[in-house]
């Protein structure tokens, strides 16, 4: 708007409708931002009013001399240094505006470098754990929340014959394919949904409609993801069935070969006992008819005596090794007289005395194979002690628990090193062992050289009245 500040126009008659039109117009202007040029005569206007003009308004122009000049007033010159401090302010807060997003661009910068870093990282990685995936050699599956395929590996494809994408693409209900028995079936999803991460055999049938053995474990994630890692176990189930299969073939071969190995020892002793009767029996009566007819016949004294000296000789060694080939007093009696019956002419021979602790068994009979066995064990453990021990004693015990019988025999001789024993394969020790095992017991011998030795037979006992019954038979 421009204002003109000369008065001079207006007739003394027009200041009523001045005033009036002043009026509309504040009416008009008010409220409204504006910009207003007002000028003034400089000739018809006085120092005073002219400064009041100054003073009053923002910006003063001024004409003089055909030049305009700007009159600065002091709030114009305080509005100048204001707007320069503010300014220079502006400036200082664009530098610092300027360096802090310089330092964010520089962080940003190495954010997006560590980023990308990341990003190749991670890609790397995806890249490692997808060639383990599809190259490891055992089956893998993710299931979702409901059950259903996600994801498989090649090692699990390759062997049950279906692929990834046939299963996504026909939705196919891949464990029904895969176990089509419900039972079965359901005894599987129980398992899945259980992911206890243990594992459990199952019989899997493949596209081809093969069944195989198949292993697998489950474990879930916090999505409710199901992972489940298997294998295909068939040659293993395979070897253990042969291994078993075997297995059997051995035991029973080798319960067989116990079984003829002690019939043929039973039938050696067999053999032992009839040599002796027929010895006690056919060659005995023959040389006591012998020493009866020499008797009669009228031979010179010294000749007789002498002949009648061998014939007891005869009958003496004959009667010895029938008693040896097999006693018939263990038939007849039993094992604990039959070793009494041992001892004394041993200790007559080997001048090594017997003690023998056997308390409670001098009435008791064992199945014939045991007393055989635990005969057969005491006179050859009493061979060695006269051979090796140089002792002039040796204690031979015997006792009984439920269904064991055992037989002790210790010296306090010379001992033996075990080691260099079964080196030598001793003969007689094998033979022991071989006698106890036949019957499924154990023999154990401790020695120590220079302290004495210790043997041990622990024989498996069948009962008094099956050994009567059988010997009744």
């Amino acid at each position: 708007m421009r204002v003109s500040g000369n008065t001079g126009w207006i007739q003394k008659q027009d200041w009523r409708d001045f005033r009036e039109y002043e009026k509309e117009l504040d009416v008009l202007i008010a409220n409204q931002r504006m910009i207003v040029l007002c000028t003034y005569p400089l000739a018809a206007s006085g120092a005073a009013e002219i400064l009041d003009v100054a003073r009053i308004h923002q910006v003063a122009v001024a004409r003089r001399s055909g030049n305009w000049e700007v009159v600065e007033t002091r709030e114009l010159t305080h509005a100048k240094a204001e707007i320069k401090r503010l300014n220079q302010q502006f400036e200082q807060r664009v530098v610092e505006r300027t360096r802090e997003l310089a330092t964010a661009n520089g962080e940003l910068r190495q954010e997006i470098a560590e980023r990308k870093r990341a990003e190749a990282d991670l890609r790397q990685q995806k890249e490692l754990l997808q060639t383990i995936f599809d190259h490891i050699p055992v089956m893998i599956r993710f299931l979702d929340a409901d059950g259903r395929i996600k994801l498989v590996n090649r090692a699990w494809e390759r062997p049950l014959g279906w692929s990834l994408e046939e299963i996504l693409g026909q939705n196919l209900d891949i464990f029904a394919e895969l176990y089509p028995e419900p039972q079965e079936r359901q005894r599987v999803l129980n398992f899945i949904a259980a992911a206890t991460g243990e594992w459990a055999d199952f019989k899997t049938r493949v596209r081809s409609g093969r069944l195989i053995d198949t292993a697998w474990a489950s474990v879930h994630l916090s999505d409710g993801t199901r992972i489940g890692i298997g294998q295909d176990i068939t040659a293993r189930k395979q070897a253990e069935a042969e291994r078993a299969r075997l297995y059997e073939q051995v035991r029973a071969s080798r319960e067989q070969l116990q079984r003829l190995s002690q019939q043929l020892l039973q039938a050696h002793e067999a053999e032992r006992r009839a040599l002796a009767r027929e010895l006690h029996d056919e060659i005995g009566q023959r040389i006591t008819g012998l020493s009866l007819m020499l008797s009669s016949q009228p031979l010179p004294p010294d000749r007789l005596a002498q002949a009648q000296a061998i014939v007891r000789d005869l009958m003496e060694q004959v009667r010895n090794l029938a008693l040896d080939l097999r006693p018939a007093i263990l038939d007849d009696f039993g094992l604990v007289p039959a070793l009494v019956w041992l001892f004394e002419p041993y200790t007559t021979q080997t001048n090594v005395s017997v003690r023998f602790e056997h308390a409670g068994l001098e009435e008791q009979r064992f199945a014939p194979e045991v007393e055989t066995t635990a005969y057969r064990i005491v006179q050859e453990a009493l061979t060695n002690v006269a051979r090796h021990a140089d002792v002039s004693e040796v204690t031979v015990r015997l006792w009984t628990d439920a269904d064991t019988l055992f037989v002790v025999i210790v010296d306090q001789g010379r001992g033996f090193d075990p080691q260099a024993m079964r080196a030598r394969a001793s003969t007689g020790l094998a033979g022991m062992h071989e006698r106890a095992a036949l019957l499924g017991g154990s023999l154990t011998i401790e020695a120590v050289s220079g302290e004495g030795t210790r043997l041990t037979a622990a024989l498996p006992l069948r009962s008094g009245d099956s050994y009567e019954q059988e010997h009744d038979e």
